[in-house]
């Protein structure tokens, strides 16, 4: 049964798509569908679960793609119905990690193992911490708590603003590209 699949590691990325609730009437909130539960198992077994029927049918979509172009990249393996297909990972260029500063809301180490659960192997920090990346400073303290807790690849953005239009070019080199705050 599904919770064997969901504990043995038999399946690397779920997709379940809840209910769209076309009665419209509302269920009671101690009623547990079995969409739910498979949802919540796949979390609780840190399974990636892809929940949004836009993400699916891009996601599905782009598997043909995927398999004309070459596959001399890093990927993750997927199961699906016997058949093994491998993907690349993900990237995402907008992750606000919150370190240094913030790292009650987030940091290097549990965002960007969230990402890894998630299939993405390289994430770009936002440059909105505390103080804020936008001096090489700050740059090297972010750049040391990601060098020292990051479980994936990571960039870190670099604010641009009038404030330092001078000097952000030559933080270019050890940056992903400026993160532009007009004002």
């Amino acid at each position: 049964n599904l919770t064997h699949y969901l504990m043995g590691n038999k399946i690397d990325l779920f997709i379940n798509l809840p209910s769209s609730n076309k009665n419209k009437h509302r269920r009671p909130a101690s009623f547990m569908s079995r969409g739910y539960i498979s949802r919540r198992m796949a979390v609780d077994f840190q399974v990636p679960l892809v929940t949004n029927i836009k993400c699916a049918k891009l996601f599905v979509d782009s598997l043909p793609w995927y398999m004309k172009t070459s596959r001399d990249i890093q990927s993750w393996d997927m199961r699906s119905s016997g058949n093994i297909i491998t993907l690349p990972g993900l990237i995402d260029v907008h992750v606000h990690l919150r370190e240094p500063g913030g790292t009650h809301k987030e940091d290097f180490d549990t965002g960007t193992a969230a990402a890894l659960a998630g299939g993405f192997t390289v994430v770009g920090a936002m440059p909105n911490t505390r103080p804020p990346i936008v001096d090489q400073e700050a740059l090297d303290m972010a750049s040391a708590a990601a060098q020292a807790k990051a479980r994936c690849d990571y960039g870190l953005f670099v604010g641009a603003g009038l404030a330092n239009t001078h000097t952000v070019a030559s933080l270019a080199p050890q940056a992903f590209p400026p993160k532009m705050y007009l004002e």
